[in-house]
C-alpha cells in the first residue's frame, strides 16, 4: 500500500511540475535553469521544456489567395553542452520557386538564459548568428545558432513562417531524440479548405476537434457591362466557420535509435495535414489530393526535368564520341555510364530537378544528381536503349506519407521497363550498375516514362553481397600467431570496401585494416581491382598477433575465427519497436586453417552448428575439424533480405545470440 501511495504522489507532483511552468515567452525560471538532470530521463543531454505551434490561414488580398501563418515558440534545456549542445543550432526549411511567392520567416527572436551570481543572465540572438543557405533551387535553409551555450543553459526562441504552399505544409513533430516535457499544436483551417490528417510515428496521441466562427476579408471581381472596363474588384468581409485540431502532450519520451534502424525520423511521432480540396464561395471545387502518378506527371512536365530529356541534337553530338556503332547493347550501356561517371563530377547536391541543365553540366563538368543522371538517361535513349529516370526518396528524406513533389529528393537512371530494371547512378563514383549507395535504398523508387506514366521500382540489389575470407595461420613457439588473409568482396560489400580504402596511402590502408581487426598487426597489404567497379575487390594482407592465443594453466585457448570479427550481439534489448534494416542482403564466408604449434594437441573443439531462420530469412553454418596437426574452420552466415519487420525481432535476436555464443567458444590445446 505504501508503495502504491508513493506512486500516486509522485505522479501528482510530476503533473504539478508541468502545469506550474510559466510558458510565456521570456519568462524562464531559476528552477528551470537550476535543474541538473531531466527528472524522467537523467541521461538526456537536453530536453524540450515547451513547444507550441499555432497554424492559421490568412487571405492575401494582393495575390487573391490564402497563406498559412505558422507561429512557433520553443524553450529547450541544455543539461550538457557536450551531449546536448547540438540543439542550439536550428534549421528551418523555406520553399521557393514553385510559381507562387516564396516562404518567408518573420519575427525571429531568441535568447539564451544562464544562472550567474544567483541571478538570471540573458544573451539575445543577433543577426551574426542567423544564416540563409541555398540548399537547392527549390529549397533554402534558414539557420540560427543560439549564443552563450553552457551546461545548464536554457534557450528560447520564436518565429513566424508565412507560406503560400498550403498544399505542402511541413509535418508537426511531437517527439524528438530528447525528452519533450510539453508540446501543443493548434491548427485552424477555414471551412473552404478540407484537409486529410495523417498520424506519424509509434507514440500515440489524440486529436481534439472543434469549430469556431471567424471573419475574413475576401477580394473578388464583379463582372458587369455597366461598369467601366466591364469589371471591378470588390472586398467583402464575411463570416465563416473554421475547423480546429489540437494536440497537447506531456512527458513524451525521447526517440531512441536502435541498431539497424534506417532513418529514425520515419518513426517520430507527429502529424501531417494534406490539403484534399478547396471550395470557395461562387467557385468550383479544386482538388489537391493526388496520386504518385499525378505527381510523377507533374514532375515530368517540368522544364528542369522532362524538357532536359528532349535535347536530342545535343545528345547525338555528345554520343558520337562515346559509343561505337558496332558495340552490343550491353557494351553501349557501360560505355555511356562510364563516360558520364568519369567526366561529370557531382557537386554533392541532391535533387530531382536539374540545377544547371544537362548542357551546362556537361560543359562545366559538374552538377547535381539530376543534372548528371538525366544526362545519362538522355544519352542512353539517344543510343536506342530503353531508359527512364527513377525518382527516389533518400533515407535522410524519409518515407513520404502521401504523394507530394517533396516526397523525392534524388534521381537515378534505369535501363529496361517493369520488373527489375538495371539501376545506374553516375553521380556516385563508386556505384556500379545495380549497386546504389545504401542511402538510396529506401523502399521503392518511381520510374517516369516519356509519356508521363509511372510505376514503382524495387531499389534493392537483386544479388546478395558476398565477402569471402581465406585465412592461413600458424602459431610459433612463442605463441605468436602469424598468417595471411585473402578477401574477396562483391556487390555492396565491394562498394563499402572501396569507400573505406580508396584514396588512402599504404600506411593509412594498413591502419584502416587494423581498425577492423583490432588484435592483429598488419604487415603488408595489397588490393586488386580497386578502381574497377565491375569486378570483385580483392584484398590480401599478412598479419601477426601476440594476443590472439591465450595461455592459461598450461593450456592454449584460441578463438575459431582468430578474433577477426567482433563477437557482439547487437540485439540485446528485450523488445523492438522499429523495423530492422540491414541495408542489403549479405553473406559472409570464412575458411580458416590453423597449424597447431609443436608439442601441442587438441583437447577440445567447439561443436558444429547449423541454423535456419524460418522463411529463408537467414542461415548459419559452423564446421570445425582437425587433421594432421591442422585445424580447419568453415563458417558461413547470411541475411537473405535487407529489411525485417519488428515482429521478426525475437527470431533474429535468438539467431544472433546463438551465433555470438558459438563464435565466443574456444579451441583448447594441451601439451603432448
Amino acid at each position: 500500500m505504501i508503495k502504491f501511495l508513493l506512486t500516486i504522489i509522485s505522479i501528482v507532483f510530476l503533473g504539478e511540475y508541468v502545469n506550474a511552468q510559466n510558458y510565456k515567452f521570456g519568462k524562464v525560471s531559476q528552477e528551470e535553469l537550476a535543474e541538473e538532470l531531466h527528472r524522467l530521463d537523467p541521461e538526456a543531454g537536453a530536453a524540450v521544456l515547451y513547444r507550441k505551434t499555432n497554424t492559421s490561414f490568412k487571405y492575401n488580398q494582393n495575390s487573391s489567395s490564402f497563406q498559412a501563418i505558422i507561429k512557433v515558440h520553443e524553450r529547450v534545456k541544455i543539461y550538457s553542452k557536450e551531449n546536448g549542445g547540438e540543439v542550439a543550432t536550428i534549421q528551418l526549411p523555406l520553399y521557393k520557386g514553385y510559381g507562387a511567392s516564396d516562404d518567408k520567416i518573420i519575427n525571429l527572436k531568441g535568447s539564451t538564459y544562464t544562472l550567474e551570481d544567483g541571478g538570471i543572465n540573458e544573451v539575445k540572438l543577433t543577426s551574426n548568428g542567423i544564416f540563409l543557405e541555398e540548399y537547392t533551387d527549390y529549397l533554402d535553409i534558414k539557420k540560427f545558432t543560439m549564443p552563450n551555450i553552457t551546461d545548464g543553459a536554457v534557450i528560447e526562441y520564436k518565429y513566424t513562417i508565412i507560406t503560400p504552399y498550403i498544399g505542402n505544409l511541413s509535418p508537426y513533430h511531437f517527439q524528438e531524440t530528447i525528452p519533450v516535457d510539453k508540446v501543443e499544436m493548434n491548427f485552424w483551417a477555414p471551412e473552404y479548405m478540407i484537409f486529410k490528417i495523417h498520424n506519424k510515428g509509434w507514440y500515440s496521441f489524440d486529436i481534439k476537434r472543434e469549430k469556431r466562427r471567424d471573419k475574413i476579408k475576401l477580394k473578388y471581381k464583379v463582372e458587369s457591362s455597366r461598369l467601366v472596363g466591364g469589371s471591378r474588384n470588390r472586398i467583402e468581409e464575411i463570416e465563416l466557420e473554421s475547423n480546429g485540431y489540437e494536440v497537447v502532450l506531456s512527458d513524451v519520451p525521447a526517440l531512441k535509435k536502435e541498431d539497424f534502424t534506417s532513418n529514425i525520423e520515419n518513426y517520430r511521432s507527429g502529424i501531417e495535414f494534406e490539403l484534399n480540396y478547396t471550395k470557395f464561395p461562387n467557385s468550383p471545387i479544386n482538388t489537391y489530393s493526388t496520386s504518385w502518378d499525378a505527381v510523377a506527371k507533374d514532375i515530368n512536365d517540368s522544364k528542369k526535368f522532362g524538357d532536359q530529356l528532349s535535347e536530342s541534337k545535343f545528345f547525338k553530338k555528345v554520343l558520337a564520341n562515346v559509343v561505337d556503332d558496332s558495340s552490343s547493347k550491353e557494351e553501349k550501356i557501360v560505355q555511356i555510364f562510364e563516360f558520364v561517371r568519369s567526366n561529370i563530377i557531382w557537386n554533392g547536391q541532391k535533387g530531382i530537378y536539374a540545377s544547371k541543365g544537362v548542357r551546362k553540366a556537361f560543359d562545366e563538368k559538374n552538377g547535381n544528381s539530376a543534372d548528371i543522371n538525366l544526362l545519362l538517361v538522355g544519352l542512353l535513349r539517344e543510343a536506342g536503349i530503353d531508359s527512364n529516370p527513377v525518382l527516389i526518396s533518400s533515407k535522410s528524406n524519409g518515407i513520404p506519407l502521401f504523394p507530394t513533389r517533396n516526397g523525392f529528393d534524388f534521381v537515378v537512371a534505369a535501363v529496361g521497363g517493369d520488373g527489375n530494371p538495371l539501376l545506374l547512378d553516375a553521380s556516385h563514383k563508386l556505384s556500379a550498375p545495380q549497386i546504389l549507395n545504401t542511402e538510396l535504398i529506401n523502399w521503392n523508387g518511381r520510374m517516369i516514362r516519356a509519356n508521363g506514366t509511372s510505376s514503382a521500382v524495387n531499389l534493392n540489389a537483386p544479388k546478395i553481397a558476398v565477402h569471402n575470407s581465406f585465412v592461413s595461420a600458424s602459431i610459433d613457439a612463442d605463441l605468436v600467431l602469424k598468417g595471411n588473409s585473402k578477401n574477396r568482396f562483391t556487390g555492396h560489400y565491394g562498394m563499402e570496401a572501396r569507400e573505406a580504402y580508396v584514396g588512402l596511402n599504404k600506411e593509412e590502408q594498413l591502419s584502416k585494416i587494423e581498425q577492423k581487426n583490432k588484435s592483429w598487426e598488419i604487415e603488408k597489404a595489397s588490393f586488386k581491382e580497386m578502381e574497377n567497379i565491375y569486378k570483385p575487390l580483392v584484398l590480401e594482407y599478412d598479419f601477426i598477433s601476440e594476443s590472439t592465443v591465450e595461455e592459461i594453466g598450461g593450456k592454449l585457448y584460441i578463438s575459431p575465427l582468430l578474433n577477426m570479427i567482433p563477437n557482439q550481439n547487437y540485439f540485446k534489448s528485450e523488445n523492438r519497436l522499429y523495423p530492422i534494416d540491414f541495408e542489403f542482403a549479405k553473406e559472409d564466408k570464412y575458411n580458416i586453417t590453423i597449424k597447431i604449434p609443436e608439442g601441442y594437441k587438441v583437447e577440445s573443439l567447439p561443436e558444429k552448428l547449423a541454423i535456419n531462420l524460418k522463411g529463408g530469412m537467414g542461415t548459419f553454418r559452423f564446421d570445425i575439424s582437425e587433421s594432421n596437426g591442422v585445424i580447419t574452420v568453415v563458417e558461413q552466415k547470411s541475411i537473405n533480405r535487407s529489411r525485417f519487420g519488428a515482429e521478426t525481432y525475437k527470431d533474429l535476436q535468438q539467431y544472433f545470440k546463438m551465433i555470438t555464443k558459438k563464435e565466443n567458444e574456444k579451441i583448447v590445446l594441451i601439451k603432448l
